[in-house]
């Protein structure tokens, strides 16, 4: 205010410059935080703030966007002060950004959070990657879907968040029946086991619209992902697929089929690495088969046999938009070698091929290097660790001829190319 006279109006950029300066250039000093903060107060208190552009609305909501950039406690409450007079404006946010990340378990930047997705008019994503993660964001989760934004929440992100089996009960029950929008969510390294996934898997039956869905290293065994996929019949528009670092076995395949199978036409990435794979089943092969637009297949640090890629090769010569195949290191031999030969004749899209580690050995290698004429455009070819020694070595000549494309040929990780 001038004197006596009445309050004077702030143009939007003088507010957003001040609000800049409280926020970032005493971030570190934690009175004259507190003071420009309290100032501020006022003058939102005493109608002196008027913002009335949008794309002032805009910039101010990028920088409460950042409130979690190692914010003191004093730039925490401003900004939850801000975000409350935002709200009582009843200010709606409309295509500005997407993305809310709460790193850290504050109880106000939590609530900063919160209130920033009420107040956004369609879709909002919320990240929580925080190890620190506490029942305070998990309570702020159960009253933000009360508000109502739940029907306008479409990304979930709580990768490495360590909400272990409590955590994930809290919050599926929190979102259950209120967040019914999801097309993402991420749930990576968690540590949930069987149990949290399974509370997990009423949320994923009533998200029919999910297409991105990450469930990798959690602890997950055949067990738990078969509660999953019983919840999920029927036709699905799953995309990406990613239940990698899991202890599911051959048996847990049964139930990675039924999920691919209810999203068979959509399905462009699959990670099954590192989940302890060997002979796999018949079905996941049919599955795969059905999978016509699917681009990316990570089968890589498993024991997957001969017989397995028999078995997965009869519904990957179906896969001819395959761009991306990792198959190392698994326990092929020259049997799979013999096998991946199939499924190299019908892959002309193939873009990167990892083989390394397979043991191959010479028979397998003529088999699977004579198919590799017809990937004319081969970029990647990682075959380390494969005893691919003279007749070999000549056959890959021979099947690279027409592969101009490739930049990147890796063959000496055990010596395997001798003075032949």
């Amino acid at each position: 205010s001038q004197g006596g006279g009445s309050p004077q109006t702030l143009p939007p950029h003088s507010f957003l410059r001040r609000f800049n300066s409280v926020a970032w250039t005493h971030a570190m000093d934690s009175k004259r935080c507190r003071r420009a903060a309290e100032g501020l107060d006022n003058e939102i208190d005493q109608g002196e703030v008027q913002i009335v552009e949008k794309q002032d609305w805009l910039r101010l909501f990028v920088q409460l966007g950042l409130f979690a950039r190692v914010w003191p406690e004093e730039r925490v409450l401003l900004a939850l002060r801000v975000c409350t007079w935002m709200q009582k404006e009843t200010l709606t946010l409309v295509d500005t950004v997407r993305v809310i990340a709460i790193p850290k378990a504050n109880v106000n930047a939590v609530q900063v959070g919160w209130t920033l997705m009420n107040l956004r008019k369609h879709y909002v994503a919320l990240v929580c990657q925080s190890p620190l993660i506490t029942t305070c964001l998990l309570d702020g989760l159960t009253g933000a879907a009360t508000m109502g934004f739940g029907s306008r929440l479409v990304e979930l992100n709580f990768s490495r968040a360590n909400l272990q089996l409590f955590g994930a009960r809290t919050a599926a029950k929190s979102i259950r029946g209120q967040c019914t929008a999801l097309t993402h969510l991420d749930l990576q390294a968690n540590h949930i086991g069987d149990a949290g996934l399974q509370a997990w898997a009423a949320v994923l039956a009533e998200n029919t619209k999910l297409h991105h869905l990450v469930l990798s290293e959690n602890g997950v065994s055949a067990v738990g992902l078969r509660s999953v996929a019983a919840e999920m019949r029927g036709p699905r528009l799953l995309r990406h697929l990613d239940v990698s670092r899991n202890n599911l076995g051959d048996e847990g395949t049964v139930s990675v089929a039924s999920l691919l199978s209810s999203s068979s036409a959509h399905l462009t990435s699959l990670n099954l690495s590192s989940t302890k794979l060997a002979d796999t089943t018949a079905a996941l092969g049919d599955a795969l088969g059905k999978c016509t637009a699917l681009r990316h297949l990570d089968l890589g640090q498993n024991t997957l046999r001969g017989w397995g890629m028999q078995r997965l090769a009869a519904g990957l010569r179906f896969c001819q938009c395959l761009e991306f195949l990792e198959l190392g290191p698994n326990a092929l031999g020259p049997a799979g070698g013999t096998q991946l030969a199939e499924v190299l004749a019908h892959t002309p899209a193939l873009t990167h091929l990892s083989l390394c580690e397979n043991r191959v050995a010479v028979a397998g290698a003529l088999s699977c290097f004579g198919a590799l004429g017809g990937c004319t455009g081969l970029r990647s070819l990682i075959l380390s660790g494969n005893g691919i020694v003279g007749a070999a070595v000549s056959a890959l000549a021979d099947g690279l001829e027409q592969c101009s494309s490739l930049r990147r040929l890796a063959m000496l990780g055990e010596s395997d190319v001798g003075p032949e």
